[in-house]
């Protein structure tokens, strides 16, 4: 944005940063994106998205049902997250302490 591009970003949870992000962080950091010229489209999802003669177009829905809307790229970067895969690599019979699902580690981010 700061080039001159025009960037929107389109997040399907309410927050810019994903989960465990602490939530005035992420507010902070939307707004200093916002004041960069971003634009946000919180709580929709994407739909699908097509090749045109112009370029892209992105179809868009409201995350918990809701009207559809386009809009007009010429480039789409997607990002979703992830999560841990570690099913099946013994962790419990290596003797790794665990805390539900997750490692659990010290302070300095260590295992046992």
């Amino acid at each position: 944005a700061r080039l001159g591009a025009e960037v929107t970003v389109v997040e399907f949870m309410g927050t810019i940063g994903g989960l465990g992000i602490d939530g005035e962080v992420a507010k902070q950091f939307m707004t200093l994106l916002k004041k960069q010229g971003l634009n946000f489209k919180m709580k929709t999802k994407v739909t699908g998205v097509e090749k045109t003669a112009s370029g892209l177009k992105v179809n868009t829905e409201a995350a918990e049902g809701g009207s559809n809307e386009s809009l007009d790229a010429d480039v789409v970067l997607v990002c979703v997250g992830r999560r841990e895969y570690r099913d099946g690599l013994g962790a419990e019979e290596l003797g790794i302490e665990m805390d539900g699902r997750k490692i659990k580690i010290n302070d300095k981010y260590q295992t046992n």
